[in-house]
């Protein structure tokens, strides 16, 4: 196995936009990227999100760029971290522990001539750290518990899921589970507090919610079309489910003796919500890859209440 050496300050092309600009290797730290400068093109959507610290979001698009987002303002901030151009990024968790924030993505290489697939996990002010995982497949969803300095993932392969210790480069991957009759693993969220994974089916109506201390699963039977995206309410003891296959987000109570999908939001703006996360003011975000904008929605009146288009700023050769 090796780990991705790239050579810094290589330059990429943004794609269809014909915009020369810089990537950031492994490595890199946010205060070292390049010059930015606001530009209104269509590049990019947002394919995923999560909280990292505060009121502060990350946003991570399809192209393996991350960046901040303050969601008190709306504001899209700097570039913090972009995948080399040799990974596929599926998802993005982050959380502040040990005094600082970790974000993590779950990467797939994209052709076999690369190492398999890692959860590569980023520290402002270390080495990046490359677990890889020794099981093949390909892997999907990602949650992070900072609490016990756990990272699980899914492969959606092998429909497993596994754990590795966050800050531990190259890891002994640990099982968790492997769901009966899983088509087809994919998005994650946990509640740390009870602490229960919540792992999707994209092939299949259900999600799949598994006790960490017993390992134990149980099947919760919801009538949602193509699962993106997960996220937990800590507040509202509820589980967010973006569903981009019908466009709309539905909440569910995880411990109902018959827990149930209930629409949170469906609104003709929301077109393929493909991100979502909880903000500690209660209100949930998406991020929608087709429509490029995040959208906040009220938790009481389920309304969208902001929506923020998505154009960050663009990285300039200097």
């Amino acid at each position: 196995m090796k780990t991705p050496e790239l050579a810094a300050g290589a330059l990429v092309l943004a794609t269809a936009l014909g915009v020369v600009g810089l990537w950031l290797p492994a490595g890199t730290e946010a205060r070292q990227a390049p010059v930015m400068r606001e530009r209104r093109i269509m590049g990019p959507g947002p394919i995923a999100i999560s909280m990292r610290q505060g009121m502060e979001a990350v946003v991570l698009q399809a192209d393996g760029a991350a960046y901040a987002v303050n969601l008190a303002t709306g504001k899209i901030g700097p570039l913090l971290y972009r995948v080399p151009p040799a990974y596929q990024a599926a998802d993005i968790a982050a959380g502040a522990m040990g005094g600082g924030v970790v974000t993590c993505f779950s990467l797939s290489a994209r052709t076999s001539l690369e190492a398999g697939a890692f959860v590569l996990q980023v520290t402002p002010d270390r080495p990046d750290v490359w677990a890889w995982m020794s099981t093949p497949g390909v892997y999907i969803g990602l949650a992070i518990n900072p609490a016990d300095g756990h990272i699980y993932v899914s492969n959606s392969t092998t429909n497993e899921v596994f754990e590795v210790p966050v800050g531990v480069a190259n890891p002994r991957q640990v099982f968790v589970a492997a769901p009966l009759r899983a088509v087809r693993l994919g998005a994650m969220a946990i509640d740390p507090v009870a602490r229960r994974l919540y792992v999707a089916d994209m092939g299949a109506p259900v999600i799949y919610a598994i006790d960490l201390a017993s390992r134990s699963v149980r099947r919760l039977n919801v009538p949602v079309g193509d699962v993106r995206a997960l996220a937990w309410g800590e507040a509202a003891r509820r589980l967010y489910v973006a569903d981009s296959g019908q466009e709309a987000v539905w909440v569910v109570d995880p411990n109902a003796p018959k827990p149930a999908a209930n629409r949170f939001v469906q609104d003709p703006r929301i077109r393929v919500p493909a991100g979502i996360t909880v903000a500690p003011d209660r209100s949930v975000w998406i991020a929608d890859e087709a429509a490029h904008a995040l959208f906040q929605v009220s938790a009481d009146s389920r309304t969208i209440i902001r929506v923020v288009p998505w154009s960050p700023p663009m990285p300039i050769k200097r």
